[in-house]
C-alpha cells in the first residue's frame, strides 16, 4: 500500500527497542491512548496502522502526551524481519 497523505507527521521515530517491540520518538503534537497512528517508511516497507493502547515517558504509563514530550510507544504489529523502524515518520490517522 501507497502512503499518499500530505499530512505532516507528529514524530520521526528515534529508538527502536526490538526485544520488547517498542519505538522512542518525541512529540510534536498531542497524543492519546485510544487515537491511531500509522509508522510509516524504509520506502513503504514498514506501514504500520495502529491503536494507542499504551503511551510511556521514563518507563511511567500516561493516558496523554504532549508536544515536547519522549514517549515510548507499542507496537502491536510486526515490523517486517530485516527493517528497522528508525527514522520511520509517525501520524496520527
Amino acid at each position: 500500500m501507497r502512503y499518499t497523505t500530505k499530512q505532516e507527521p507528529i514524530a520521526k521515530v528515534e529508538y527502536f527497542f526490538k526485544k520488547i517491540s517498542v519505538i522512542a520518538f518525541r512529540l510534536k503534537e498531542k497524543l492519546k491512548v485510544g487515537e491511531k497512528v500509522r509508522i510509516f517508511g524504509k520506502g513503504g516497507r514498514i506501514n504500520i496502522t495502529q491503536e494507542v493502547t499504551s503511551i510511556q515517558i521514563e518507563n511511567e504509563p500516561i493516558q496523554e502526551a504532549n508536544p515536547g514530550d519522549m514517549i515510548g510507544l507499542l507496537i502491536t504489529q510486526e515490523i517486517p524481519q530485516g527493517c528497522n523502524p528508525i527514522d520511520c515518520d509517525v501520524f496520527k490517522v
